[in-house]
C-alpha cells in the first residue's frame, strides 16, 4: 500500500497573501489496494482543504487543493509553523460506507500511515521597468 505525494515534502504558497493563495497536492495510489486518505493541518482556521478526505482506487490519483485564507495585517504572522499531514490506510474489501464514517471507526487493527509536509511561502516578485536602452527599448526585470 503506497500513496505517493507530489510534491512530497513542501506545499508552496505564492503571494501576495492579502488574497487567497492555493497550493495543489497530487495524491497517487501506486499500490493494488483501495486506500482511504485524510488531510490534517496545524492551522485549520487558516486553510480550506478540498477534498479533505476520500478513497483512491488502485493506480488512481486525485488532486487536493489547500487554500490559505488572507490574514488581517494587524495579526502576527504564524505561517512559518504551518504543516499538513496526510494519513492513509488500505480499505478492507468489504467496506461500503462513506469516507467520513470510515475514519470515525476504530482503526487500531489497520496500519495507518502518514507523512508530513511543511508549508513554504514564496512572496510575489514584483517587476520593475528599466530605462530605455540605446535603441529605445525597455526590458522588464524581476526585482531580486
Amino acid at each position: 500500500m503506497t500513496l505517493e505525494l507530489i510534491p512530497n515534502s513542501d506545499l508552496v504558497f505564492k503571494g501576495p497573501f492579502n488574497v487567497v493563495s492555493t497550493a495543489t497536492l497530487k495524491l497517487y495510489n501506486s499500490g493494488n489496494d483501495r486506500l482511504a486518505y485524510k488531510i490534517k493541518t496545524t492551522a485549520p482556521k487558516r486553510y480550506c482543504v478540498k477534498p479533505k478526505s476520500g478513497f483512491l482506487d488502485a493506480h488512481a490519483s486525485a488532486n487536493m487543493h489547500a487554500m490559505l485564507q488572507p490574514e488581517a495585517a494587524d495579526k502576527p504572522d504564524d505561517r512559518t509553523t504551518h504543516k499538513f499531514m496526510v494519513q492513509w490506510v488500505a480499505v478492507p474489501s468489504n467496506y461500503t460506507d462513506d469516507v467520513d464514517n470510515f475514519w470515525k471507526q476504530d482503526l487500531k487493527s489497520l496500519c495507518v500511515q502518514d507523512t508530513k509536509l511543511k508549508c513554504v511561502f514564496a512572496d510575489e516578485q514584483p517587476t520593475s521597468v528599466t530605462p530605455n536602452d540605446s535603441h529605445g527599448h525597455r526590458e522588464l526585470d524581476a526585482v531580486s
